[in-house]
C-alpha cells in the first residue's frame, strides 16, 4: 500500500508498507523512481534507496500533482534536481544530481519545456 502523509505542515511524505516492512520519505527527498522487471526503486537525495514491488504506474497516480515527470517508461524523476546535460540525435540525457538518466525522444521536448519554458528540440 502506498498514500501521501500530510499530517506534518509543509510537508508531504510518502509511506509504503510492504509485508514486513515500512518506509518513509518525504516527497522532496526522493530524486527518481526506477522500475525493472517487477521491482521499482526510489532513489533519495541522501543515497539512501529502497525498493518495492509496486508498479510505476502506482507511483504516477500517487504524486502526479508534485514536481516529478515520466522521462521514460520505467523512469519518473523528481525535475527540482534536473538539468538537461546532453542531447544529441541519439542521445538525450538528463542529469539528476550528477547520474545521467536517458530521456526517450518523445518526452524530451516536454521535459525541455517544463524545465525551461522552451519549446524547440
Amino acid at each position: 500500500m502506498i498514500k501521501i502523509d500530510y499530517s506534518k505542515q509543509g510537508e508531504k511524505r510518502i509511506i509504503i508498507r510492504g509485508k514486513s516492512d515500512c518506509f518513509h520519505a518525504n516527497m522532496e527527498d526522493i530524486m527518481y523512481i526506477t522500475c525493472e522487471e517487477y521491482m521499482c526503486t526510489i532513489y533519495l537525495v541522501d543515497g539512501e534507496k529502497f525498493s518495492t514491488t509496486h508498479s510505476l504506474k502506482c507511483f504516477e497516480e500517487i504524486i502526479k500533482e508534485d514536481d516529478f515527470f515520466k522521462v521514460s517508461r520505467n523512469t519518473l524523476i523528481n525535475t527540482e534536481y534536473a538539468t538537461v546535460t546532453r542531447m544529441t540525435r541519439k542521445e538525450r540525457c538528463v542529469n539528476v544530481k550528477g547520474i545521467k538518466i536517458k530521456v526517450s525522444r518523445s518526452r524530451f521536448p516536454h521535459l525541455k519545456k517544463m524545465l525551461y519554458g522552451c519549446s524547440s528540440q
